[in-house]
């Protein structure tokens, strides 16, 4: 059985430099400020189609008005970005989700003025 989390979002206002996509471990956005520099998440960098960390290069990447989606399968140790219902990036890593117990969502903005619309979450087993 593949447990997996799933979440939403459109993006509604970016400036086309660094916003990112991904998930971070709950533990060490309690404890600092995460970020994918670090270690602590994997995200997808929307302008360059990037994955990080590893600056992976991967899809197209995401603009205004697309629709993101993060799935994290937890069995096979894969997290999939989908943009507008098609497959965009994959990233298989095993080591940060073998020492992640709890994982949350992971947005990072360049400016203010940069939006999302949170479009829904699931888990399923």
């Amino acid at each position: 059985m593949n447990r997996a989390y799933r979440f939403k979002v459109r993006i509604l206002k970016t400036t086309g430099r660094n916003l990112m996509i991904g998930i971070t471990d709950v533990k060490t956005q309690k404890n600092n400020r995460s970020s994918y520099s670090s270690g602590c998440s994997h995200a997808y960098y929307g302008p360059g189609g990037y994955i990080y960390p590893g600056s992976k290069t991967s899809g197209s990447g995401f603009n205004q008005n697309d629709v993101v989606e993060v799935s994290v399968e937890l069995s096979n140790k894969k997290i999939t970005w989908h943009v507008n219902g098609i497959q965009n990036a994959v990233d298989t890593p095993e080591a940060f989700l073998n020492n992640t117990n709890k994982f949350m969502p992971y947005i990072e903005f360049y400016e203010q003025s940069e939006s999302i619309e949170w479009l829904g979450s699931s888990f399923s087993n």
